[in-house]
């Protein structure tokens, strides 16, 4: 039976689909039944996405400013990205919105990490050239293009396909919340005093 979710503004329903996620180890994919299709929307899409998507990047973006008196090279063990590397993927993460928004489908092992830079200014010049392409690909996108398939391949076989909305919330949003919270924990281990997030901290 599909499961219809209703909100304020929209009705949803969760049919039977296939969608893919890595099972370590292994590198294997095993299936879930989570793809969605609108049933009825009176709010576009991109209203909803785009204050969505300007909260998740100002809040990383407060984070990354107060980095500016951290170690960059600092790692919680040896075989942890430094902090530098962390602020880094968070980069290519906030790429990730440019190529699922403006291509069909993407290569995995195509995607590469910014080399880190010994400056928090220059990273964060980069974060917010890399927050700010994002955005422009998603001004103004109707529903019709945010619910178009986006294909993920991995040696040119295909792992998953997702509506555009889908992925940008899976491999942007829910990822850089993710990488976030590792740095947030990177910084309270530096005695870095964080800024709210969402809400006060205890710092």
């Amino acid at each position: 039976m599909d499961l219809v979710l209703t909100t304020d503004h929209s009705q949803w329903v969760l049919p039977t689909g296939a969608f893919q996620m890595p099972d370590r180890p292994g590198n294997l994919w095993r299936v879930y039944n989570v793809r969605f299709a609108a049933v009825t929307n009176l709010m576009p899409l991109i209203e909803i996405l785009l204050p969505e998507y300007d909260r998740e990047i100002a809040i990383t973006d407060s984070l990354i400013t107060v980095a500016h008196s951290a170690d960059l090279r600092w790692r919680p063990t040896a075989d942890q990205r430094n902090l530098s590397e962390l602020i880094a993927h968070a980069i290519e993460v906030t790429g990730w919105t440019e190529k699922i928004m403006a291509q069909d489908s993407d290569e995995l092992g195509k995607q590469t990490e910014k080399l880190p830079a010994h400056s928090i200014a220059v990273l964060q010049d980069s974060f917010h050239t890399s927050a700010s392409a994002g955005r422009v690909q998603l001004v103004g996108k109707t529903d019709d293009e945010l619910t178009a398939d986006w294909t993920l391949l991995q040696r040119g076989r295909k792992a998953f396909s997702l509506p555009r909305i889908s992925a940008i919330h899976l491999l942007v949003l829910s990822h850089l919340i993710h990488h976030r919270g590792q740095l947030s924990t990177y910084l309270l281990m530096q005695d870095i005093h964080l800024p709210p997030i969402y809400g006060s901290t205890s710092s």
